[in-house]
């Protein structure tokens, strides 16, 4: 059975919102680098709704506390918000897309 979304495609809606996992060494330290060629109206909306999140998602407001008493700064904090938001988006996306392929 071929999955709906094939894993190139997979990364190239990825590549859409700059979250690919370029890593970047700097010392001792890995971090991930965004792809500098996406669209930046997605990223724009990526950033949108992590800051509303902060606001008012009770999950999200206990993570943002959380994160800085492990030594991230708030932009790695926002980063991986907008990463775990991307995956979200793109797991319902795919379930739509699924869900009418089916019928």
């Amino acid at each position: 059975m071929v999955p709906p979304w094939p894993r190139p495609l997979r990364s190239r809606v990825r590549c859409l919102g700059r979250r690919v996992t370029a890593t970047g060494l700097s010392g001792n330290t890995t971090r991930y680098r965004l792809n500098r060629g996406g669209d930046q109206r997605l990223n724009r909306a990526l950033y949108t709704v992590a800051l509303v999140r902060m606001g008012h998602d009770p999950r999200t407001r206990d993570y943002v506390t959380r994160r800085p008493r492990e030594g991230r700064t708030k932009r790695e904090i926002m980063r991986s918000l907008e990463r775990y938001i991307s995956r979200q988006l793109f797991r319902t996306l795919n379930g739509a897309y699924s869900a009418t392929s089916t019928t």
